[in-house]
């Protein structure tokens, strides 16, 4: 059957646009018989204006909920797209029928959804049990010493994942065209931006890659506070034709510990593995919701109106219940929603 008209406005709590991130280290040794397509994300595509507002949905409709946090995580050597979408400010009946790019979800390989109604005591939903913002760099380091340096955004990271890019493979071709494996070393250092010393960790990529490839590096349980983080290679860069070894700080996740649930905000969130079937721009999420309610249905223009009026904190002292009675008697001898 035909969905019922909704109303859609526009909520009192405003949203933050955070970026891509992280979570599981990945090794750095396989074969070349191993290499599989590489596949990644960029760009965006539900609304993620930062200071946009919550929305605010009585009735049942489809909609394209605005993202209010996103990161990119590697799992088992795959990038994983994560998002979160507030889609009610306030709890709603249900959340379903969810659509990726106008296709159900259930077309697509590895995905995973999880919701969360707005209850007040809802819990942390699956993959947003912590805030990560993912920082885009794109930094080349292709000679002997040079160094990078970033400082975070936030003064309060628990967790840093430092990304690495090989964006050519890592390689060198023989005379009889066989491919070997070649050596990459490099320095990783952070310290609080208040302290003076640096924690160096040296890292060796030593394999042969094909196709590009990422690497994660992950610092977990700091100190929270704003970081200085530097990349450093310390091997030289080798500008033979038939050697790949490009080096590159590709991202950088900042990862703040706060199991923060939005409680009284529906959510959505989306696990979705880069594949043959969904790469490059960030999908179109849809989903139908259902905020119709039970004792006043919210399907109804008058009890619609008299929710609104309760979200703004005005008592039922100040309204007349018996004109919202007869409207919404009105309303539903004549079939309106």
């Amino acid at each position: 059957g035909g969905l019922q008209a909704a109303v859609i406005v526009g909520g009192g709590m405003l949203i933050n646009s955070l970026l891509p991130a992280p979570t599981s280290s990945i090794g750095t040794s396989t074969t070349l018989n191993e290499v599989s397509p590489t596949y990644a994300y960029s760009g965006g595509s539900n609304a993620r204006e930062i200071g946009a507002t919550l929305p605010i949905l009585l009735g049942t409709a489809r909609v394209s909920p605005p993202i209010i946090s996103s990161y990119l995580s590697l799992e088992d050597d795959k990038q994983h797209l994560n998002i979160l979408m507030a889609v009610n400010d306030g709890s709603v009946n249900s959340i379903s029928d969810i659509e990726i790019n106008g296709q159900a979800i259930g077309n697509f390989n590895d995905i995973t959804s999880y919701q969360t109604l707005g209850t007040i005591n809802q819990t942390a939903i699956g993959n947003f049990r912590d805030t990560a913002i993912t920082i885009s760099l794109s930094r080349a380091l292709n000679e002997l010493n040079y160094e990078t340096t970033y400082t975070t955004t936030s003064n309060g990271v628990n967790e840093l994942e430092i990304v690495m890019l090989l964006p050519t493979g890592l390689f060198v071709i023989e005379d009889n065209g066989s491919y070997t494996s070649k050596t990459i070393t490099f320095e990783i250092s952070y310290k609080k931006c208040s302290d003076s010393a640096w924690n160096t960790q040296s890292k060796t990529i030593s394999t042969s890659y094909k196709t590009s490839k990422r690497l994660s590096y992950t610092f977990k349980n700091l100190v929270a506070s704003d970081y200085d983080v530097k990349i450093k290679r310390t091997t030289a860069f080798d500008t033979n034709t038939r050697v790949a070894n490009s080096l590159v700080l590709d991202y950088i996740n900042e990862i703040v510990y706060d199991d923060f649930a939005y409680p009284g905000v529906a959510l959505l969130s989306i696990n979705a593995m880069a594949t043959d079937q969904l790469n490059g721009s960030f999908p179109t999420v849809t989903c139908l919701v259902n905020n119709t309610g039970t004792v006043k249905p919210k399907s109804n223009p008058a009890w619609a109106c008299y929710d609104l009026l309760k979200r703004e904190g005005i008592p039922d002292s100040d309204i007349n219940l018996t004109k919202f009675q007869e409207w919404a008697d009105f309303c539903s001898a004549k079939n309106l929603t």
